[in-house]
C-alpha cells in the first residue's frame, strides 16, 4: 500500500500534465490504477509520485490518440519521421522499434520519455568484471 494518497498522486498528475485537469477525477484515477501495475514504488523510491504521474499521463495521451485516430494510428504504430518534404507532400517513417527493451511505445509521448528518463535514474545496469 502506498504511503502517498490518491489525492496527492492525482495532484501530481495534474501538475505534470495540466491538459488533463478538465477530465473527471475518477477517470484519471481509473487510469492511474492501471499505471500502478507498471510502476514500482519500491524501485522508484522518492521518484515514485512523478514516475506514476508520467506513466498515467502517458496512458491518458495514448488513450486520447486512440480515441481520435484509432488503434492503428500512424503516430502509435510507425517509427519516427526520418524525412519530410513540402512540395507534393512526402513523409517517410522509420520502422517501428521492435527490439531492445520494448520501450518504443513509451517513446511516443513526452510523458513516456520522462518516465524512461526517471527509470534511467533508478535502474542500475548489471556489470560484470568482463565489461
Amino acid at each position: 500500500m502506498s504511503a502517498v494518497s490518491d489525492a496527492d498522486l492525482l495532484n501530481t498528475v495534474y501538475t505534470v500534465a495540466p491538459e488533463f485537469t478538465t477530465m473527471n477525477d475518477s477517470d484519471v484515477l481509473q487510469v492511474m490504477d492501471l499505471a500502478k501495475l507498471f510502476v514500482s514504488e519500491k524501485k522508484f523510491g522518492k521518484f515514485y509520485s512523478v514516475a506514476l504521474a508520467d506513466y498515467t499521463a502517458h496512458l491518458l495521451t495514448l488513450r486520447a490518440e486512440t480515441a481520435n485516430s484509432g488503434g492503428m494510428s500512424a503516430t502509435l504504430t510507425s517509427g519516427g519521421i526520418v524525412s519530410e518534404s513540402e512540395g507534393d507532400l512526402s513523409r517517410s517513417y522509420g520502422a517501428a522499434n521492435t527490439g531492445g527493451f520494448g520501450n518504443d511505445l513509451l517513446s511516443k509521448t513526452v510523458y513516456g520519455k520522462a518516465y524512461l528518463q526517471l527509470l534511467k535514474l533508478v535502474i542500475v545496469p548489471v556489470r560484470t568484471r568482463m565489461g
